[in-house]
């Protein structure tokens, strides 16, 4: 009881943590194996990470029947993550249409399917953050990857995620 009062304290001068999802995440996580997840990749963290003695918080990406253009989909591999207790997640979202190099040819393909193609990208990229701040909102890890010369670094959500203090 003196602890949940201490962190009652130390959080209610931190902006933005939830209180009782932090409490709830440290009270059911006595002593667990790390559960570590990926989501836009394929098992390949998950596989090394359980090599590593960590509990397999699954791999959420196309190739095994996750399509995060799908809401339900999106709301459910939050859900599946949050049930299997994920203490970090490896976020990957396609670095493709966010490519420097790959913008270099840009006018070569049809407006119609590169627009198509950006707005899948983006609206992937905008889940991607969604994990990223269900983690920090839940004292969870997370690693957004993507190469340090993407334009999604620039993109406005991607800044307001980085800015947060958290």
């Amino acid at each position: 009881f003196e602890i949940e009062q201490k962190l009652r304290q130390n959080c209610r001068k931190q902006a933005g943590i939830e209180l009782d999802d932090l409490i709830a995440y440290i009270h059911n996580n006595k002593c667990k194996t790390p559960c570590i997840a990926e989501v836009m990749s394929p098992p390949r963290v998950t596989d090394e990470t359980v090599k590593l003695g960590c509990a397999d918080g699954g791999a959420y990406d196309l190739v095994n029947g996750w399509d995060f253009l799908i809401d339900e989909h999106c709301d459910a591999c939050i859900c599946e993550m949050e049930s299997r207790g994920v203490d970090g997640v490896v976020v990957t979202p396609p670095c493709d249409q966010f490519s420097v190099m790959q913008n270099m040819n840009r006018d070569k393909i049809d407006p119609k399917l590169r627009d198509r193609r950006l707005k899948d990208a983006v609206a992937l990229l905008k889940y991607a953050l969604r994990v990223c701040r269900w983690a920090m909102s839940t004292a969870r890890l997370f690693l957004l990857e993507h190469p340090s010369s993407a334009t999604s670094w620039s993109h406005r959500d991607t800044l307001k995620l980085l800015s947060d203090p958290k």
